[in-house]
Order: structure tokens, then sequence, then C-alpha cells
């Protein structure tokens, strides 16, 4: 997260659930960068953080990324229906990849869906 104001940053980590807590913000402006294994990482150039308020708001990310370019494309399903229906330990298969969009441990995908900007990507139910 970086204070558009002064320029500072700090790095804070997440819930399983996603949800997270950054004690002592200041009002002002934020850049927030969301980034999690498996999902395609979210810039939010400016969120307004109004004074007493402690909600940044909801970031969503796209699951489907399973090789870490940050881009879900071909290669990525790919690697997820070579995958599917098989028992996944740790949400990855055996070359370390993420195969399991949804952690239940299954390499899945249950949307698919194409992104005119992004190219064709892979979705997980909650």
């Amino acid at each position: 997260m970086t204070a558009s104001s002064t320029g500072a940053t700090s790095t804070h980590s997440v819930g399983s659930d996603g949800s997270f807590e950054i004690d002592d913000l200041e009002p002002g402006e934020y850049e927030v960068l969301a980034v999690a294994p498996g999902f395609v990482s979210r810039r939010i150039a400016s969120i307004d953080l109004a004074e007493g308020s402690t909600d940044l708001g909801t970031v969503p990310l796209r699951a489907g990324l399973v090789n870490g370019d940050d881009v879900v494309d071909t290669l990525d399903i790919s690697a997820i229906a070579a995958s599917f229906g098989d028992s996944v330990g740790g949400r990855t298969d055996s070359q370390g990849r993420i195969v399991d969009m949804n952690g239940d441990g299954i390499g899945n995908c249950f949307k698919l869906w194409r992104d005119e900007s992004s190219g064709v990507a892979c979705v997980a139910d909650p």
C-alpha cells in the first residue's frame, strides 16, 4: 500500500478469507496492490480513505494464474485441465503449479470466460 500524498509504502498480510487490518491510517488517498498465489495481481490506483473510515473496500482478484506470469492464458488453462478432477495437496500439482482454484483439494475450474483486455481467464466459484 502506498500513501499518495507522502509516497510512504507498507506491506501487510491478509487472512485466509482475504481480510486485513492496518492500524493508524490517516485519511487520504492510497494506492493498493493486491497479490495472492494463484491469482492475477490487481493495482487500485486511487482509494480515498475518508476521516473516521476503516474500510478500504473490496479488491477482487481473478483466479486461474498457474505459472506466475500475471496473465491467465491457455498455458494456465492447460495446466488446470491436465489436473482436472485430481486430488492435489496445498492447491498445487506435482510441478508446483496452483491448479486448485477454490481450495477444495481437487484440480478444478468452474467458470471460463474471455476478458478482451487480458485474454482467457479461469474463475473459481467461492
